[in-house]
């Protein structure tokens, strides 16, 4: 499996255990990353991982997305949608608002779903969805927290 690491403006892939969700490392701030999943984004096939640090939920890709056509966000086996907060370069958006309520829902579900437009918006090529799997992610959790104690930090 290929891990997502932010940061740059450029993506950088490499490679991690075969898990859904991984505590990632002390020196990273043990960010809470997804498995890696790969999305036809209407021209080409793009990376897509979400990245929970803190109280921010990342949802990380390695084309471009456009926010101009709306029906964005995440959610959780069919639920409500929960629009994303803003932009987090041109390449992510993030959820910072009522985060707690989402992952609440992450640790009661069974699959999230992350809903996003891809640019160039013309041709429209239409919403595209990434289905990330929820198991484990109580699991990687637990292990995030704990991360975070051994780093010196909650």
């Amino acid at each position: 499996m290929l891990v997502l690491l932010a940061g740059s403006s450029a993506p950088h892939f490499v490679l991690a255990a075969d898990e859904p969700w991984n505590a990632g490392p002390p020196e990273q701030g043990c960010p809470l990353e997804s498995q890696v999943l790969v999305v036809f984004d209407g021209y080409t096939d793009a990376k897509v991982q979400l990245r929970l640090d803190g109280a921010v939920l990342h949802v990380l890709a390695d084309s471009e997305i456009d926010t101009s056509l709306g029906g964005d966000g995440i959610s959780v086996d069919g639920g409500e949608l929960v629009p994303f907060s803003r932009t987090d370069g041109l390449m992510g958006m993030l959820i910072d608002r009522n985060l707690e309520q989402l992952l609440e829902s992450f640790r009661r579900g069974s699959r999230a779903e992350v809903r996003l437009n891809f640019w160039p918006g013309w041709p429209v090529t239409g919403v595209k969805t990434a289905t990330f799997s929820l198991k484990g992610f109580t699991r990687a959790s637990v292990q995030q927290t704990a991360c975070r104690e051994q780093a010196g930090g909650a």
